[in-house]
Order: C-alpha cells, then structure tokens, then sequence
C-alpha cells in the first residue's frame, strides 16, 4: 500500500501558529506565471512565463511588510495586480505548432522511452486508445505498435498537419484517426481503453492546465475501468541557493558599477531554469508539494502550506521546484535537479532579499495555483517560523 506524504492544506491545521507579519522573511510577494489551457485545446507553452506582481498580501488588504534578515520591518505599499506577456491562445499554438519545439520532446529519450515502456505495458491488443495533445503522433505510433485496433489522437495545434503526414507515411491510416479540434469539443465515436496524454509542464500541472482536460477526456471518453497514462504525480519543493542560477549569478558589481535595481528585477520574477548539473546547495530536505491523481483528480490543487527545517548554513536564493510522475506500474519519470536531462526545465520561485539561514531555522513556503480567466498563476510567499 502506497504511504501517503501528508501535505499541510490549511492554515486552521497547522501543527503552529502562523507567525505575525513582522516576522516574515521576504515581502509577501505574488507572482504571475502566464500558461495554457492544454496542448489538446491551444497547447500551454511550456516555457512562457508572465512578469512577476507584487502585493495583494494573503495576510491583509492593506499593507506587505519586508523583513531584512528576519527583522526591522518596514512598510511597503501594496501595489495594484498587473500582468504582462499573457499568451493569447493563438500565440500558445504558434509555439506548439513550431517544429523546434517538438524536436526537444522527440530527442528527449528519457521522457520518450518511459512512454513507450508504459504504453507497451498497458496496452492490450484489440484495444481503443485515446492520445490527448498528440503533437508530432508519437504516443499514438508507440500505442499502434503495442497493438492498440484505434487510436484517436486528438491536437489542436497546426503541427496537426505534420502529424497526419507521419501517420500517413508510416502505414498508419486504418489505425490512427487525426482530430484537430478542442478536446472538450470532441464526441468519439466509441468509448476508449486507455487514455494517454504528455501534456506535463515543468511543475507538472501549471502549464498545460493538464488536470482539467485529462478529468474531461477521462470522464467522456474512457471506458469504466479504463487506463490512464500517467496515472499519478508528485511535485516537490527546496530551498536552496546557487551561483548558477540564482541571485549569485549576477554579481551587483558589473564593469565597476553598480546594478542593485536591475539585480533585483531580475529576480524578482519565477523563471524557468535547466538546474540539471548545475551547482546548487540544497538548504533543506525536498517536501512534496502536492499529490495529484489523474485516475480521480478534477481540478488544480490549493493552497498548500510547507515548512522547511533548515540543515546546511547558506544564502536563501529561492526555491526550486519539480515532479515526478508515475506512468504505469514500475515505470515513473521526474525532472529531479538530481536525475538524467530531460524537456522539462524546472522552476525557480527567487526570494526578493536573500538572507542567510542557519540550522535549526524553520521557515514557511505558501504557494497557492490561482486561475485568472483560463490561465494558471502562481501566488506564494516566505515567512519564517518561531522555534
């Protein structure tokens, strides 16, 4: 029996009192990541991102406080929601329709050969497969191949176009059935054995608004009983600091001037970085973040609560996220910091005044998905914790 990670979903349930404002770590910061609605509808962009927000502090309407090394707070007018470079769904399929984009899926031999392997394994012959944001075709040849009768792929996008070329050269036609619409516009003809979709972004779910569309594909097209590939998640939070990638990437000093503004700006804003091999110093163990089943889930999680009990003396840049995703039984794939390459970056949530931590500390991570008209944000914020 899997042993279930417990998540703190509410602040009513922690095993502590939240402390005051006063004590946080950083001003209490919300930031926008602009995404998708998913590859099947116009195919999230897996590395556009919105600007950084201030404000709108969870803790009050009225002001944010800024802590400088845990303390001597000062106050910071809130500044009103605003948000820029949010793709229109036509510009998210342009960046899924361009044939660069699906060269890095189809080099990624890691995140290619655990589909196959997990498509080989729950596969019958004889069965119906559905594959959502089928892209260049591959999961729906990988499941041909594993002796599916059908497949429906269904992609929106226009690299649609070359995915019908692919089915047709490859002696497919009878086999697979190209729709190039909206998922939850499409009315199969038969129920399906399997469902398959690869539409996980860097933390999984942000992205592609992956939940959504697989709970819709899974409720009206999926047999009772039928498969889900992938069948469950997890992502996964730590603190850390870097030279490579965070604020020490980017010295204040630069041709014997000084670039604190700029500095700050830049790291202000959650940003997707490829930390595979990269130094870093983990400040904290790894918690996971959230538990998403495909086979149930229906919606985007809440707000989640972490605390983080610092081991290793170090420089607060951020933190670093990531997932791990179970496709079938004995087959999963993550683009752990830790683990071999992948397509998948991961992202980075920077800390806007970085301070040192010490062990023994504890300090707070909240960070909440938001929706805001069809497009998934992120809010989250860091305070530290009382002994």
């Amino acid at each position: 029996m899997r042993k279930r990670v417990p998540t703190i979903k509410d602040s009513r349930h922690l095993p502590f009192a939240p402390p005051p404002l006063d004590r946080a770590l950083n001003s209490v910061h919300r930031f926008l990541i602009a995404s998708a609605s998913s590859r099947c509808s116009h195919r999230g962009a897996r590395h556009r991102l919105g600007r950084g927000v201030e404000g709108c502090s969870p803790f009050g309407p009225a002001v944010d406080f800024v802590s400088s090394a845990f303390g001597c707070s000062k106050l910071v007018y809130p500044l009103l929601l605003r948000i820029h470079e949010v793709s229109t769904p036509e510009q998210i399929s342009d960046w899924f329709s361009d044939p660069a984009a699906h060269r890095r899926m189809l080099d990624d031999k890691v995140r290619c050969e655990a589909f196959r392997r997990a498509i080989q394994q729950m596969v019958e012959p004889g069965d119906t497969v559905v594959d959502l944001g089928a892209g260049t075709g591959l999961l729906s040849f990988f499941a041909v191949q594993a002796g599916a009768r059908h497949v429906y792929a269904i992609e929106f996008s226009s690299i649609g176009d070359v995915a019908q070329e692919l089915i047709e050269l490859n002696g497919f036609r009878d086999k697979i059935t190209l729709i190039r619409a909206n998922s939850k516009n499409v009315q199969l003809p038969e129920l399906a054995d399997v469902l398959v979709s690869e539409t996980m972004s860097s933390f999984c779910f942000d992205a592609e608004n992956t939940i959504e569309f697989m709970a819709d594909a899974r409720d009206r097209f999926l047999k009772p009983g039928g498969k889900l590939i992938p069948q469950f998640a997890e992502t996964f939070i730590v603190p850390v600091s870097s030279e490579a990638f965070g604020i020490g990437s980017f010295a204040d000093l630069q041709y014997d001037l000084r670039y604190a503004p700029f500095r700050k700006k830049l790291f202000s804003e959650v940003s997707l970085v490829r930390a595979y091999g990269l130094p870093l110093q983990q400040l904290s163990a790894p918690s996971v973040c959230h538990q998403i089943d495909f086979r149930t889930a229906v919606q985007n999680p809440g707000k989640t609560f972490l605390p983080f009990c610092i081991d290793s003396e170090g420089r607060l840049d951020g933190f670093l996220g990531w997932f791990k995703a179970r496709l079938a039984e004995n087959v999963s794939i993550d683009n752990s910091p830790y683990s071999a390459p992948t397509c998948w970056w991961h992202t980075y949530f920077p800390t806007l005044e970085q301070t040192t931590v010490f062990p023994g500390q504890k300090i707070l991570f909240e960070l909440e998905p938001l929706n805001i008209e069809d497009q998934a944000h992120w809010s989250y914020c860091t305070r530290r914790l009382p002994k």
